[in-house]
């Protein structure tokens, strides 16, 4: 399942279920780093620089980017550390209720290519959508469109609000 989402720099806390089971509140770029998922991995077109890094993504670089800065804290859009500024698109792919499950009590090989297949399927509905939405706008009131390559920074997740097990 895909749902998709615009999101804000002040678009207010996300919760995701801590260890624990209690949910804890997180704001901005924080739902996605918050140490206790896998570190996230980039997808980018071939030749740029996020490619070039392709691995874990590094925190303090999301967190730039997030707001709109680069690595060094130039800004890259007009609107960079602007509460209203769009900070991008939130996708998320949940795997079936019954793969979650499956994967949840795997033997680590086994869990392992569970997380393989729901990555290589996200790869590939990113590609389709880079092929398919890849625009931008450009402009006096962005009249332009110009077609892009999009890049997408992938976090994996393992359980939803209620703490159930969600892929």
């Amino acid at each position: 399942m895909l749902s998709i989402g615009a999101k804000t720099r002040g678009s207010g806390a996300y919760y995701v279920a801590s260890q624990d089971g209690s949910e804890q509140p997180r704001a901005g770029a924080g739902y996605y780093l918050d140490g206790v998922e896998p570190a996230g991995r980039w997808i980018a077109p071939a030749g740029s620089a996020l490619a070039e890094h392709a691995a874990e993504i590094d925190n303090t670089h999301f967190e730039n980017l997030w707001e709109g800065y680069d690595r060094a804290g130039n800004a890259l859009v007009r609107n960079a550390g602007s509460e209203r500024r769009q900070t991008g698109w939130d996708l998320t792919f949940s795997a079936d209720k019954s793969v979650s499950a499956a994967w949840a009590v795997a033997e680590d090989a086994d869990r392992r290519a569970i997380e393989d297949a729901q990555q290589a399927a996200v790869e590939s509905a990113i590609q389709l959508a880079s092929d398919e939405a890849g625009y931008t706008r450009r402009g006096k009131g962005g009249q332009q469109r110009e077609k892009v390559e999009l890049t997408a920074a992938t976090f994996q997740h393992g359980s939803s609000r209620a703490g159930d097990p969600q892929l």
